[in-house]
């Protein structure tokens, strides 16, 4: 009972039928500085990308450079298994690249 008060006193009901709130409404202005802002906040694990590939380029050679990213992680915890799958990982690429 107590999330639905706190749901109707965080969107009330348009004052018009034609003036729908919702959570997303100021996402309609795209050059708005706070819609700039959460772009460049979404596309951040492309900049891993991008490092990855400036760092290929400034090594000189033709060795690989490993990237892992975790799209699903936490604040520093992590099951075992993932970390397991990191260290295989891990020791598959050295292997690999020797």
């Amino acid at each position: 009972m107590l999330a639905l008060l706190i749901l109707a006193l965080a969107y009330p009901p348009a004052a018009r039928g034609d003036d729908a709130r919702t959570p997303y409404r100021w996402m309609e202005d795209l050059d708005s500085p706070q819609v700039k802002q959460w772009v460049e906040a979404e596309n951040k694990p492309s900049h891993s990308f991008k490092y990855t590939a400036a760092l290929q380029a400034a090594q000189q050679c033709d060795k690989p450079v490993l990237i892992r990213i975790e799209v699903a992680g936490s604040h520093g915890y992590r099951p075992t298994d993932r970390n397991i799958a990191e260290i295989a990982d891990q020791y598959a690429f050295a292997l690999a690249n020797l």
